[in-house]
């Protein structure tokens, strides 16, 4: 195991995730990857006038991850973990798995999520599709109940 990808959503979960990921890393001397995916359509209002404040929080949101991301790299590299970082835009799991496919990883690891009927309606689960997608593993962190 030579590059493994983590995807990120800056859940409660992030920090499970990320330290799974610094020990794989780290014992297998692998490159690591950090991906989030933004996508768009949950701040698209119904008219113009809410389009241009969705566009507009979208673009706050987008800046707030992308420093959230470099935040990671950085603390990465205090441990001698040096991490590329990836804010790609587009609907998730294909983001992931796009995103995984460049990277050529070998492993991709996660953070399952308990959400919603309302949400799996919209978006479906994330981390199915993304395990039925993959052409690599994918290591799920669960949440803590």
């Amino acid at each position: 195991m030579k590059r493994i990808l983590v995807a990120l959503d800056f859940s409660e979960l992030t920090d499970e995730v990320i330290k799974q990921a610094k020990l794989l890393t780290l014992k297998f001397n692998a490159k690591l990857c950090l991906v989030h995916a933004d996508y768009l359509l949950p701040f698209l209002g119904a008219n113009q006038y809410d389009q241009n404040l969705a566009l507009e929080a979208y673009e706050v949101q987008r800046k707030k991850n992308k420093e959230e991301l470099q935040k990671l790299k950085e603390e990465l590299a205090k441990e001698g973990i040096d991490a590329e970082i990836i804010l790609h835009e587009g609907e998730i799991d294909d983001a992931i798995i796009k995103e995984a496919q460049e990277f050529k990883a070998d492993l991709i690891i996660l953070g399952a999520h308990k959400h919603g009927k309302l949400y799996h309606l919209f978006f479906g689960n994330i981390s199915e599709n993304i395990i039925q997608k993959a052409q690599c593993p994918v290591m799920v962190i669960p949440t803590k109940n």
